[in-house]
């Protein structure tokens, strides 16, 4: 699968070839706070990784594995960082059960 543009902005959409299970995943939410940060890691069709400091989960549908997140961008070569900012605000969808999903860039 090739990186690819989304249709709604000009942020780049990466997909994501691997990252945590289901409880890795909501531990990342659940425990991440300012005194001790915890990240998630997701591994990209490029080959990249990015660490992902989430900041919120949703459900995206009924199957207990599919979320939409919002995060900050946290890794040393950051796909993301466009435009000088290291530690973008990012968005995606990630699947627990396949591991598989994208993020980009967040316009919030």
């Amino acid at each position: 699968m090739q990186d690819t543009q989304h249709a709604e902005s000009t942020a780049i959409q990466h997909q994501i070839m691997s990252g945590p299970d289901k409880d890795e995943f909501i531990a990342g939410l659940s425990e991440n706070t300012a005194s001790t940060p915890r990240t998630v890691r997701f591994i990209l069709a490029s080959g990249l990784s990015v660490d992902v400091s989430l900041d919120e989960v949703g459900r995206e549908s009924g199957d207990g594995h599919s979320w939409l997140f919002k995060g900050r961008g946290l890794s040393e070569r950051n796909p993301v960082a466009e435009g000088g900012c290291r530690h973008p605000l990012v968005e995606g969808y990630y699947h627990s059960r396949t591991h598989r999903g994208w993020l980009k860039r967040s316009t919030r």
